[in-house]
C-alpha cells in the first residue's frame, strides 16, 4: 500500500494514504488503531466555510475543517482531487479540506480565526491534488478568480491551480513560506498511486491525517 509521509517534529504523525474501501470511519479507525491512536475525527465534507472541533462536535458532522487541542485524536481529511491542507502548531492539530467552493466560502479565513494567533508558528501541509493544468473549471467559476492561479488555455478554458491558490492563501494568512510542504504530486496525472475522480470517476478517497501522539503511538506499516 502506497504511503506518502511529511516531515514532522517528534509527537507530530502526518501522512497521505489511498482507501482501500468508501467507509471512511471505518478507514480512518484502521489508521488509528495501527498507529495507537485513541480517536479519530473527521467531517461530513460539504465545500462550505464550517470549522468543527474535536471537543465540542461529533465526528461526521457537515463541514470543511477541523481543530483539535488534545494529543491522541487522528484527523481525517478525504478528497480525490480537491486539496487536502494538514495543519500543527500553537497546540493545535487541525485540516482544511479545499476546492473551488471551499475558497468561496472563505474556509482558510475560518480556519485561521479558530485557533491561537501567532499564524507564524503554524505548519501547514498541502497533500497530493489535481494540479493547474488537469483542473478546467466553467467560465462562472473562473468570475471568483485571477491570475496567477487562474489561466485560459488557447483553446478558451479555464483552469485553476488549487495547489498554488492554497499555497498563496496559506502566506496571505501569515504562515510562513518556510513552514508550509507542498506535495508536488497531481492526483490525476501523477503516477495513478492516488485517488482522483476527475481521472476515472472513482468513489475511493485518499486519506490525508494528522495527529499528536499521546506518548501509546507505534508507526506501523500498513
Amino acid at each position: 500500500m502506497e504511503e506518502l509521509t511529511y516531515p514532522t517534529p517528534p509527537q507530530i504523525v502526518a501522512g497521505t494514504v489511498p482507501a482501500q474501501t468508501a467507509d471512511r470511519e471505518k478507514e480512518l479507525k484502521y489508521l488509528a488503531q495501527r498507529m495507537g491512536f485513541d480517536r479519530t475525527f473527521f467531517v461530513n465534507q460539504v465545500h462550505s466555510g464550517t470549522v468543527l472541533h474535536c471537543k465540542d462536535n461529533q465526528a461526521g458532522e457537515n463541514g470543511d475543517a477541523a481543530v483539535c487541542r488534545e494529543s491522541g485524536t487522528l484527523l481525517g481529511v478525504f478528497t480525490a482531487d480537491c486539496v487536502p491542507v494538514l495543519i500543527y502548531g500553537n497546540k493545535i492539530t487541525g485540516f482544511i479540506h479545499a476546492g473551488w467552493r471551499g475558497f468561496r466560502e472563505n474556509i482558510f479565513a475560518h480556519f485561521f480565526l479558530s485557533v491561537p494567533k501567532e499564524p507564524e508558528n503554524i505548519h501547514a501541509i498541502i497533500g497530493p491534488a489535481v494540479c493547474g493544468n488537469c483542473y478546467e473549471i466553467g467560465p462562472e467559476t473562473a468570475d471568483f478568480f485571477k491570475s496567477p492561479e487562474l489561466s485560459r488555455k488557447t483553446d478558451g478554458s479555464f483552469h485553476l491551480d488549487l495547489p498554488a491558490l492554497t499555497y498563496t492563501t496559506l502566506l496571505a494568512m501569515g504562515v510562513l513560506p518556510e513552514n508550509i510542504y507542498l506535495s508536488t504530486e497531481c492526483t490525476c496525472c501523477g503516477p495513478g498511486k492516488f485517488h482522483s475522480h476527475r481521472r476515472n470517476s472513482t468513489l475511493l478517497r485518499n486519506i490525508s491525517f494528522i495527529g499528536q501522539e499521546n506518548g501509546k503511538s507505534t508507526r506501523r506499516n500498513r
